[in-house]
């Protein structure tokens, strides 16, 4: 398993050490949204997309060569609420 192209688990052990977590918690840092006091008020909130921080994660089954790409959604209280504004 990886996670932005750093190894954290292989062959059943955790490859980690401090520095390593360290660079963990930066890599998952870069990718959070900046907080409501972060953002430009003027531009009336996030333009869309409103960005393109994503977390990649690596899972190597040794299984064969294929591959597949699975995207998230963002369902936080905040960003639901936003989007129950529009109606069609």
């Amino acid at each position: 398993i990886a996670m932005g192209g750093r190894r954290l688990f292989e062959r059943g052990q955790f490859a980690l050490d401090s520095d390593a977590e360290d660079a963990m918690y930066e890599y998952l840092q870069s990718a959070q949204l900046p907080s409501e006091d972060e953002r430009d008020s003027s531009q009336g909130g996030w333009p869309f997309p409103p960005h393109e921080r994503c977390v990649e994660i690596e899972i190597d089954l040794a299984a064969g060569d294929a591959d597949a790409r699975v995207l998230g959604a963002d369902l936080t209280h905040e960003y639901v609420t936003i989007n129950c504004d529009y109606r069609s």
